[in-house]
């Protein structure tokens, strides 16, 4: 990785990438596709190990820093909750070069016909993603062969096949996962495999058309007449202030950080512009989990793995299928139901004090996500009777907390299921703060503010179920391929 970075700050650059993970990361790299200079990445983080924590660790401190993220050095949380314990304590930011694309599962699913329906999304994106992408195949399809996982969408129970599980009338198929490895040691697809080797974190060769500066803090874009005219930084080594010139900026530094560098600039546009964004949005997600004997039921469709079932829109949700062995020779099969939250009054909010700025974070369950919570419960029921049925166990009704509480034990003996629920700001899904069609236009530049764009799930219009990275990759390529078409593109 070392021929990528560099420790000297340009004056000047022609494009400039705020934040190093998923979004920022894959945008710099379908720009060094496409022959482009003048590329530079900024990321508050150290440039660390710069492979998959479930590679880089032992199975024990991977899990750990994976599933708590405070226990992570390079954790961090740049703002203040007033709805805890949404968007507090495990809420925050992986501030390191490859950011959550070096923590997450590898999961690959589209957004769901669902939730591109309507007009949230605009009919030109949709078909991006969907059908054709200049004049070729889909950003979906592309993606799916580059990551050489098949897409896969709902499976109607007629059309269930032997390598799928049914239970409670949702028919799961082995989780479309863009990882290779072992069970013990495995790596996830991260842009960083773009120059670096994801098993050994060698470098394979930069092209020349991207650096990247780490321990590299933007304070703020630089606005004048309208336009983003560059941006402000500070260096954690040493404390101090530079201003980079560039001739386009694009926020990719995380949902919440995005916005607070988002509201900064458009109030420096628009001195009267309020300071806040609203439309905040997570994932909703519950579950249970439960022992069984792994011979009680020979003819059992149950099988060790991970499995996906997509949601047919009912209930905005999708369900996850989790068996594996315990250390007692039973298996606990675990089922999650990840479901779209609506952007509505949720935001991000700058609050001035005597110490400065305070950006603080709202967030709430409306009624429409109340809707969700309850069908997502009811299906989980259902898959829970279907598991109960196969292996004779006792009735036991699902009990779940109010979303965010603590959840039920789950010291409770073998057959006996126990719940749990997630809580806002904490799936690492957060998005549509600074949505496409709203905040931005539909190639993702800000409408108050010129040459100043966005990427990421903060730019999405709505969340549907699905988790946000295939997305992100496919709309970071898309802006990617916008931004080298605009004059004064430099081809290397």
């Amino acid at each position: 990785m070392t021929n990528l970075l560099i420790t000297e700050l340009p004056a000047h650059a022609r494009i400039v990438i705020v934040g190093g993970g998923m979004a920022g990361l894959e945008l710099a790299a379908e720009l060094e596709r496409r022959g482009q200079t003048g590329v530079l990445v900024l990321e508050a983080g150290p440039a660390a190990d710069p492979r998959h924590v479930s590679y880089a660790y032992d199975p024990e401190k991977a899990a750990e820093v994976s599933s708590q993220p405070e226990s992570d050095e390079y954790f961090r949380r740049s703002w203040t909750s007033d709805s805890p314990p949404f968007y507090d304590r495990n809420s925050g930011l992986r501030a390191r070069l490859g950011g959550r694309s070096l923590y997450w599962f590898g999961l690959v699913l589209p957004l769901e016909p669902w939730a591109l329906a309507g007009s949230a999304w605009p009919a030109s994106i949709v078909a991006d993603l969907t059908e054709s992408w200049r004049g070729g195949r889909s950003l979906y399809d592309r993606l799916s062969d580059d990551l050489g996982v098949p897409l896969r969408g709902y499976i109607d129970p007629a059309d269930a096949g032997p390598e799928t599980i049914t239970l409670g009338g949702h028919v799961f198929g082995p989780a479309p996962r863009a990882y290779r490895g072992t069970d013990d040691r495995w790596c996830a697809y991260s842009p960083l495999d773009h120059w670096r080797d994801p098993q050994t974190g060698e470098s394979v060769g930069a092209r020349g058309g991207v650096e990247v500066a780490c321990d590299t803090e933007v304070e703020s874009v630089v606005v004048g007449g309208g336009r983003a005219t560059g941006v402000r930084v500070r260096r954690a080594d040493t404390g101090e202030i530079h201003d980079i010139t560039a001739d386009a900026v694009v926020l990719c530094a995380g949902t919440v950080d995005s916005g607070r560098l988002a509201i900064d600039a458009i109030q420096q546009a628009e001195p009267t512009a309020p300071a806040h964004l609203f439309g905040l949005s997570d994932h909703l997600a519950q579950g249970f989990a439960v022992e069984v004997e792994p011979g009680a039921a020979p003819d059992s469709p149950l099988r060790l793995g991970s499995f996906t079932a997509v949601g047919d829109g009912s209930a905005r949700s999708n369900f996850f299928l989790e068996v594996e062995p315990t250390e007692d020779g039973r298996w606990r099969v675990t089922v999650t139901t990840l479901g779209e939250q609506e952007p509505g009054a949720n935001g991000l909010i700058r609050v001035p004090g005597e110490a400065g700025d305070q950006w603080r974070v709202r967030a709430e369950i409306g009624p429409r996500d109340r809707d969700v919570l309850r069908a997502q419960q009811e299906e989980l029921e259902r898959i829970w009777e279907a598991v109960r049925h196969l292996y004779d166990l006792k009735p036991h009704r699902l009990e779940f907390a109010e979303y965010g509480a603590a959840s039920p034990s789950s010291d409770v003996p073998p057959g006996t299921p126990y719940t749990g629920k997630g809580t806002l700001g904490t799936l690492q899904h957060e998005g549509c703060l600074v949505r496409i069609g709203d905040t931005l236009d539909s190639d993702q530049q800000f409408v108050a503010v010129a040459n100043l764009y966005a990427a990421g799930p903060t730019t999405f219009p709505r969340m549907g179920a699905a988790n946000p990275t295939l997305t992100t990759l496919a709309l970071s390529r898309r802006l990617g391929a916008h931004l080298a078409d605009r004059p004064g593109s430099a081809d290397r």
